[in-house]
């Protein structure tokens, strides 16, 4: 009995150890596996990380090759266009034209929709009486009209007394900006004529 006691406890004990050894062998799978795992992922995420250094390095060049093109593009439109200018909307911008002191183009955002306006400062600077007609004319960036407003009109009697000036005179004029696109006006002429 005593050897029967001794047997089952010697079995019991060898169970045991083949339980511990069989968890230890889980144990060290799963580490395996873990460490194989994050291997894998760290070799994906340092993969995705230089294409997204790649990607950032190409839209970097990118950004600069369109300054570039956006730049030359002004240039070919300056060329073609006579006055063509920048629209830095709320800059005053000084002298565009003859007979324009200043022009400040301004944005604004409102329930119907986007609405540009400008407010011009006309003045005779020559010793003579003037009767300027005053056109602000807005492009697209390929260089199209897009809009125009007249600034100084000398189409009636009343239209022409409001647009004459004296020597030294000057006047400022308001109104809102008649743009037939969605896009945001980029370039813009001033066209003056004396009557």
């Amino acid at each position: 009995m005593q050897f029967d006691i001794l047997d089952a406890m010697e079995q019991k004990i060898a169970s045991q150890r083949r339980t511990i050894w069989i968890i230890l062998v889980i144990c060290l799978l799963l580490i395996a596996v873990f460490v194989y795992r994050a291997s894998v992922i760290s070799e994906h995420a340092s993969h995705v990380n230089d294409e997204r250094k790649a990607l950032s390095e190409k839209v970097v060049a990118l950004r600069g090759e369109l300054r570039g093109m956006k730049a030359r593009n002004a240039e070919l439109l300056a060329e073609r266009i006579y006055g063509l200018r920048p629209v830095e909307f709320g800059e005053i911008i000084e002298k565009p034209a003859d007979f324009v002191d200043s022009v400040l183009l301004t944005h604004t955002k409102a329930f119907e929709g986007d609405r540009y306006e400008y407010l011009a400062i006309v003045k005779n600077r020559t010793n003579d009486y003037v009767i300027p007609e005053i056109k602000l004319i807005l492009f697209n960036s390929s260089g199209y009209q897009i809009g125009e407003a007249v600034i100084s009109s000398t189409d009636s009697p009343l239209q022409k007394r409001k647009a004459s000036l004296k020597p030294g005179d000057s006047r400022s004029f308001t109104g809102i900006l008649d743009i037939d696109s969605n896009e945001a006006p980029p370039y813009f002429r001033i066209w003056t004529e004396l009557k």
